[in-house]
């Protein structure tokens, strides 16, 4: 009997002529009784309408507002459901808040909230921007097609000095986005990025943080997050970073590769999400696919999965908050935001494709592969409809990925067949390098994957 290892992660070097590695839908976790275990996604559901849609943005924080919620939905901006004004435009946005004051920037403007009213902030000192962020007491500006960026007055997001600017110092690029991590304002150049510290003067509040600076750019203001006490974002050399001493590679040569692939990145959109211990940050590439980095892996370039939705390559989540210890996910085609959660195995009734890929390594002569088990949850079927005879599927390629077989089908068990699991036998001969399988659960049950047998000598015992 030989045990396989379920690949890691979403690795894609097939235009290298190797197989590629997929996890779709899936993320890996080690448990005490199945290292190599495979645990579905959570995925969306309890949806509530908001407008049109698509969702542009949302925003919650305790202590601004009461906590309530805000919803940027096509071009109307809700709080707890109810309109308080036109935010124009159809790109993403960008909140910042003080305790007083919400500030909304989209298609080059910034728009101020006072609990009230939402006005266009419309000041000659103010030209168009690209982002916001409140830091210090000051909501902090970042220009379009420029190196400056500008402060307000103190908790005054409508008054704008003349004189209250500075200039991203380390490269004469302009500035796509604003974070604030650790307590510093991190400006996202084109080419670089930079880290200022607050001064306490009130005409010098910030100042460049001496070798606070990264001689790496960013290319999508919208795939930039901050999450587990890190800033992250997608380089202008196509690769996925995670801020450090020095910036740190999280991506593998599979997720660049398809980074470069995409002929919109700049479009990209990334958020954070929290579920059962699990912090991920979801990346959106446009026309390629969505990317689920989990932060908990021990090593960052494994920890990868794609996440997709069905009729789509990506997910259809593009934005998400934290509300009482929910995460909630705004939906880039329609109105709607939901939760994300484990548990359930549908986006919002929708069938979610889950799969896994492993290889067998070959042999110098071909040997006979008598059967194939997969083991992980049993007897998890429905009580009734779709999934009350749940089925997994195999296919598998001899040549590295290039031709596959048909998809073979098998049981996991019925609702409370807790013995039975999925075996396929007769399955040929597996030459050297090897084959590639994938299994695959459409059903919507619980789809725990925690090994992976071959040429077991009693598959059904």
């Amino acid at each position: 009997m030989l045990e396989v290892a379920f690949a890691p992660g979403a690795y894609n070097r097939s235009a290298m002529g190797i197989a590629q590695a997929r996890l779709v839908n899936y993320y890996a976790e080690a448990t005490p009784f199945a290292p190599d275990a495979r645990f579905p996604r959570p995925c969306l559901t309890s949806p509530s309408s908001v407008g049109s849609g698509p969702i542009r943005g949302l925003f919650i924080q305790p202590g601004v507002f009461g906590g309530e919620l805000f919803v940027v939905s096509a071009t109307t901006l809700y709080r707890a459901g109810a309109s308080v004004g036109t935010i124009a435009g159809t790109d993403m946005v960008r909140f910042a808040a003080s305790a007083t004051q919400l500030v909304i920037v989209a298609n080059g403007s910034a728009y101020a909230y006072d609990g009230s009213t939402l006005t266009l902030i419309d000041d000659t000192d103010l030209p168009a921007v690209t982002d916001v962020v409140f830091i210090g007491g000051r909501f902090v500006f970042g220009l379009q097609n420029s190196s400056r960026f500008r402060w307000s007055d103190t908790s005054s997001a409508t008054t704008v000095d003349g004189l209250a600017f500075s200039n991203a110092e380390s490269s004469p690029d302009y500035i796509v986005g604003l974070a604030i991590a650790l307590g510093q304002l991190v400006i996202f150049g084109s080419t670089s990025v930079e880290f200022w510290d607050l001064t306490g003067n009130d005409d010098e509040p910030f100042q460049h943080a001496g070798s606070g600076t990264y001689l790496r750019g960013c290319v999508s203001r919208d795939a930039i997050v901050v999450a587990d006490n890190s800033v992250f974002w997608i380089g202008d050399d196509r690769i996925i970073y995670r801020g450090k001493s020095v910036p740190e590679r999280v991506s593998n040569h599979g997720i660049e590769a398809a980074l470069k692939s995409c002929t919109s990145l700049s479009s990209a959109t990334a958020f954070e999400a929290r579920v059962e211990g699990h912090a991920f940050l979801v990346v959106n590439v446009p026309g390629v696919t969505t990317f689920a980095l989990d932060l908990a892996a021990p090593q960052a370039s494994d920890g990868w999965a794609e996440w997709s939705s069905y009729g789509r390559t990506t997910f259809r989540g593009r934005c998400s908050v934290m509300s009482s210890g929910d995460v909630l996910v705004g939906d880039e085609v329609a109105g709607n935001v939901y939760t994300l959660a484990s548990g359930v195995y549908s986006d919002n009734g929708d069938p979610v494709t889950f799969l896994a890929s492993a290889f067998i390594k070959g042999a110098n002569k071909a040997e006979r592969c008598n059967n194939i088990v997969v083991q992980g949850a049993r007897g998890v079927g429905l009580a009734t409809g779709q999934g009350s005879d749940p089925i997994t599927e195999l296919r598998f390629s001899d040549d590295q990925g290039r031709s596959w077989s048909d998809w073979f089908q098998a049981s996991p068990g019925a609702v409370g067949q807790y013995k039975d699991r999925a075996v396929w036998q007769r399955m040929g001969l597996v030459r050297e390098p090897g084959r590639v399988l994938e299994i695959r659960t459409t059903d919507p049950v619980l789809a725990t994957l925690t090994g992976l047998l071959v040429n077991q000598e009693r598959p059904y015992g």
